[in-house]
């Protein structure tokens, strides 16, 4: 199965747009992410969680779960998310 960007909307990226770094530069990334930064990187984390969202046969569509995921991530519900594993891991 080919999964080609223009047909959600995104344009295509290139290795530079998606690079990341150690472990702290790709867990600001991260965070921004779901904080609601938008570009390449925001585009792809969307793309794999609609088709997760697809294959786990939660939507019937993949754009359903694109809509799903761009919402959860929009209205910070995702990040609320990590806040809530970080508290957790860090429990003393």
């Amino acid at each position: 199965y080919e999964i080609i960007p223009e047909e959600f909307g995104f344009r295509r990226s290139f290795d530079q747009d998606l690079k990341g770094g150690d472990k702290d530069y790709n867990a600001k990334l991260f965070q921004g992410i779901l904080r609601g930064e938008r570009g390449p990187r925001r585009n792809i984390v969307l793309l794999n969680a609609a088709f997760s969202l697809y294959a786990a046969e939660a939507v019937k569509t993949p754009e359903e779960g694109l809509g799903m995921a761009a919402a959860s991530i929009d209205d910070g519900d995702a990040y609320q998310v990590l806040q809530k594993l970080r508290d957790f891991t860090n429990r003393a």
